[in-house]
């Protein structure tokens, strides 16, 4: 007897790309990335759990993560999911 085979949904929710800068938020997943491009994005800092600040959202989106500012194209934003922004002042960490 052939057993299902079942997929795990791709993620989904908001990205990078679409939180205004002043904004905190934290990383929930990666979609669409190469196991090199994964290991960049480790290597910068950009795992899933961590918190980060908005700075910019013109020409790059510009996140600063602990004391280090990191610009990224669109495109490479757009595939990191984050949960819904929260204003900074606000606590993100559910507690």
């Amino acid at each position: 007897m052939a057993r299902a085979v079942r997929s795990s949904p791709a993620p989904s929710g908001p990205s990078l790309a679409d939180a205004p800068p002043g904004t905190r938020t934290r990383i929930t997943a990666w979609r669409g990335f190469s196991s090199a491009r994964r290991q960049q994005l480790l290597a910068y800092g950009l795992s899933v759990g961590t918190l980060v600040r908005v700075v910019q959202q013109t020409a790059a989106t510009v996140v600063l993560i602990e004391h280090t500012e990191l610009a990224l194209e669109r495109d490479l934003a757009r595939m990191i999911l984050v949960e819904a922004p929260a204003r900074d002042g606000q606590d993100t960490s559910g507690g």
